[in-house]
Protein backbone atom coordinates (compact mmCIF):
# COMPACT_ATOMS: atom_id res chain seq x y z
CA UNK A 1 0.00 0.00 0.00
CA UNK A 2 1.16 3.55 -1.19
CA UNK A 3 -0.69 5.79 0.98
CA UNK A 4 -0.71 7.13 4.35
CA UNK A 5 -3.52 5.40 6.71
CA UNK A 6 -6.09 7.29 8.55
CA UNK A 7 -4.51 7.40 11.48
CA UNK A 8 -1.02 9.26 10.24
CA UNK A 9 -4.15 11.28 8.17
CA UNK A 10 -6.29 12.02 11.44
CA UNK A 11 -3.36 12.82 13.42
CA UNK A 12 -2.11 15.34 11.16
CA UNK A 13 -5.03 16.43 10.71
CA UNK A 14 -5.62 17.13 14.84
CA UNK A 15 -1.84 18.61 14.79
CA UNK A 16 -3.11 21.56 12.07
CA UNK A 17 -5.82 22.62 13.89
CA UNK A 18 -4.35 22.82 17.76
CA UNK A 19 -2.52 25.31 15.56
CA UNK A 20 -5.47 27.64 16.04
CA UNK A 21 -6.11 30.31 18.19
CA UNK A 22 -9.22 28.34 19.21
CA UNK A 23 -7.23 25.41 20.53
CA UNK A 24 -4.16 27.74 21.83
CA UNK A 25 -4.51 26.25 25.64
CA UNK A 26 -4.23 22.96 24.54
CA UNK A 27 -1.92 20.14 23.63
CA UNK A 28 -1.81 17.44 21.18
CA UNK A 29 -2.32 14.21 22.79
CA UNK A 30 -1.20 11.42 21.79
CA UNK A 31 -1.29 7.62 23.11
CA UNK A 32 1.47 5.58 22.99
CA UNK A 33 2.31 2.41 24.62
CA UNK A 34 5.38 4.43 26.66
CA UNK A 35 2.45 6.62 27.78
CA UNK A 36 0.45 9.39 27.25
CA UNK A 37 2.30 12.83 25.53
CA UNK A 38 1.33 16.36 25.43
CA UNK A 39 2.80 18.60 23.07
CA UNK A 40 2.69 21.27 20.71
CA UNK A 41 3.36 20.25 16.66
CA UNK A 42 6.16 21.75 15.43
CA UNK A 43 5.17 23.48 11.97
CA UNK A 44 7.16 23.10 8.77
CA UNK A 45 7.58 26.77 9.31
CA UNK A 46 9.09 26.54 12.35
CA UNK A 47 11.63 24.16 11.25
CA UNK A 48 12.20 26.55 8.65
CA UNK A 49 13.36 29.52 10.87
CA UNK A 50 15.81 27.45 12.72
CA UNK A 51 17.61 27.24 9.80
CA UNK A 52 18.03 30.84 9.75
CA UNK A 53 18.80 31.47 13.14
CA UNK A 54 21.93 31.74 15.09
CA UNK A 55 22.36 29.55 18.53
CA UNK A 56 23.40 32.97 20.46
CA UNK A 57 19.91 34.47 19.14
CA UNK A 58 17.78 31.22 21.04
CA UNK A 59 17.12 30.25 24.83
CA UNK A 60 18.45 27.18 25.90
CA UNK A 61 15.25 25.38 25.61
CA UNK A 62 14.80 27.01 21.92
CA UNK A 63 18.69 25.60 21.42
CA UNK A 64 17.15 22.21 21.86
CA UNK A 65 13.85 22.31 20.02
CA UNK A 66 15.79 24.10 16.91
CA UNK A 67 18.68 21.23 17.23
CA UNK A 68 15.67 18.56 17.33
CA UNK A 69 14.20 20.01 14.23
CA UNK A 70 16.92 20.62 12.21
CA UNK A 71 18.31 17.09 12.72
CA UNK A 72 14.51 15.84 11.90
CA UNK A 73 14.42 17.65 8.80
CA UNK A 74 18.07 16.58 7.37
CA UNK A 75 17.10 13.42 8.21
CA UNK A 76 14.16 12.98 6.49
CA UNK A 77 15.44 15.41 3.02
CA UNK A 78 18.46 12.01 3.30
CA UNK A 79 15.58 9.63 3.45
CA UNK A 80 13.64 11.45 0.54
CA UNK A 81 16.62 11.87 -1.80
CA UNK A 82 18.43 8.31 -1.16
CA UNK A 83 15.05 6.41 -1.53
CA UNK A 84 13.69 8.83 -4.07
CA UNK A 85 10.35 9.40 -2.23
CA UNK A 86 7.91 12.11 -4.10
CA UNK A 87 4.81 11.87 -1.75
CA UNK A 88 3.72 11.60 1.69
CA UNK A 89 5.19 8.68 3.36
CA UNK A 90 3.07 5.16 3.16
CA UNK A 91 1.28 4.15 5.66
CA UNK A 92 2.19 4.82 9.33
CA UNK A 93 6.02 5.51 7.92
CA UNK A 94 7.30 8.89 9.01
CA UNK A 95 6.87 10.87 12.62
CA UNK A 96 5.09 13.90 14.00
CA UNK A 97 7.84 17.00 15.92
CA UNK A 98 6.71 17.89 19.12
CA UNK A 99 7.55 20.99 21.10
CA UNK A 100 6.94 21.23 25.24
CA UNK A 101 6.62 17.83 25.18
CA UNK A 102 5.34 15.85 28.82
CA UNK A 103 5.51 12.25 28.82
CA UNK A 104 3.48 10.82 31.71
CA UNK A 105 4.24 6.86 31.95
CA UNK A 106 2.54 4.72 34.89
CA UNK A 107 5.28 5.67 37.21
CA UNK A 108 7.19 9.06 35.81
CA UNK A 109 6.16 12.36 34.03
CA UNK A 110 9.05 13.42 31.58
CA UNK A 111 9.53 16.58 30.40
CA UNK A 112 11.39 17.03 26.26
CA UNK A 113 11.99 20.15 24.77
CA UNK A 114 11.10 18.60 22.04
CA UNK A 115 10.48 14.81 21.00
CA UNK A 116 10.04 13.25 17.50
CA UNK A 117 6.98 10.45 17.76
CA UNK A 118 6.96 7.84 15.38
CA UNK A 119 3.65 7.27 13.66
CA UNK A 120 3.53 3.45 14.11
CA UNK A 121 3.69 3.94 18.19
CA UNK A 122 0.75 5.92 18.48
CA UNK A 123 -2.46 4.25 19.52
CA UNK A 124 -4.55 6.99 19.77
CA UNK A 125 -4.72 10.67 19.62
CA UNK A 126 -6.70 13.93 20.93
CA UNK A 127 -6.75 17.72 22.36
CA UNK A 128 -6.99 19.03 25.53
CA UNK A 129 -4.78 19.47 28.64
CA UNK A 130 -3.61 17.77 31.37
CA UNK A 131 -6.25 19.39 33.69
CA UNK A 132 -9.22 18.17 32.07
Amino acid sequence: MDRPTVKKTMIMDFAENIASDEFKENSLILVTSAGVIYGSPVLNEEVESFKTQKFSELLPKEIALSITSIMASSSYSKYEKEYKINSALPEDDGYILLKDVILHTSNSTYNFASLAVFFDEIVGVSIGNMNT
